[in-house]
């Protein structure tokens, strides 16, 4: 029985691995798709932008990529400015400051400079 517990966690741990690193992929394809659009004016265009960028937000997330959530987040938010949706524009730009701090202050601390 303690051996199937092993086989099992083993097999889960494996799964987590390749769920992860396929949302990584997916990252970039949906950012890749996201930037095709993004320089573009027509509200079209802005559409897709921010379809792509959500898909690739979700999959950052699922991906545990923090630096790339903050850089879509921000990316999101500047669609949004173009949206003239102001709201959802610091939505978004806050929740990329949040993270770009909670990633400088890890940064920190695994250099010793605050515990």
């Amino acid at each position: 029985e303690n051996y199937e517990n092993i086989l099992k966690k083993a097999d889960e741990n494996q799964l987590v691995t390749i769920v992860v690193q396929v949302s990584k992929e997916l990252t970039d394809i949906y950012g890749k798709l996201a930037a095709s659009y993004e320089q573009k004016e027509d509200q079209e265009s802005i559409n897709m932008a921010l379809y792509y960028l959500e898909k690739c937000l979700d999959a950052a997330i699922t991906g545990k990529d923090s630096e790339k959530e903050g850089l879509v987040c921000h990316k999101i938010g500047n669609i949004y400015v173009k949206k003239k949706e102001y709201e959802k524009a610091l939505e978004y730009q806050m929740r990329n400051l949040q993270i770009a701090q909670k990633h400088d202050e890890v940064v920190l601390e695994i250099q010793g400079i605050i515990s």
